[in-house]
C-alpha cells in the first residue's frame, strides 16, 4: 500500500471516530420553560439551541451550575420573539466545573427569569473527554 493510500485509510477510520463522537454526545432539554440544567458536574459546554415561542424577547444567559448563578459566563444571547438562536462552541468548548445552567432572562446584565414558558432549550456538552 502507498503512503497516499494509508494515510486515507487513516483519514477516514478517523473521521468515523469524530462522527462516532458527535452522534454520542448527550443533550439536554425537551420541555419549554425558563430555565434548564442540563447537566450537573463537570462538563463542556458545546451548542445551544435556543427557541423563544412569546412575544417578549429574551437573552440567553449560560452559567456554570453553581447553587444560585449571578452572571453569565458567556456572553448573553439576544433572542427576539418568535425565533430560534444558536450558539455554538464546537471548535473550542468551554468547561463549566459545576454543570451547564441556562436561563432565559429579560436583561443581559442582571438575571431577571422571563415569567412564562416560552423558552426550549437543546444544550450539547461532553463529560468524557477531559
Amino acid at each position: 500500500m502507498t503512503f497516499r493510500g494509508k494515510l486515507s485509510e487513516v483519514l477516514s477510520q478517523l473521521l468515523k471516530i469524530a462522527l462516532q463522537l458527535v452522534r454520542d454526545y448527550p443533550r439536554a432539554g425537551g420541555n419549554w420553560c425558563q430555565e434548564l440544567t442540563a447537566v450537573n458536574g463537570r462538563a463542556r459546554f458545546r451548542t445551544c439551541i435556543v427557541s423563544n415561542k412569546g412575544l417578549t424577547p429574551f437573552w440567553l444567559w449560560t452559567c456554570d451550575a453553581s447553587t444560585n448563578p449571578d452572571k453569565s459566563t458567556l456572553a448573553p444571547l439576544y433572542v427576539p420573539a418568535a425565533t430560534t438562536q444558536s450558539i455554538s462552541l464546537e471548535a473550542s468548548p468551554v468547561l463549566f466545573s459545576n454543570g451547564i445552567y441556562v436561563c432565559a432572562s429579560t436583561d443581559p446584565v442582571t438575571k431577571t427569569l422571563l415569567g412564562t414558558n416560552d423558552a426550549f432549550f437543546t444544550v450539547v456538552y461532553d463529560t468524557t473527554i477531559f
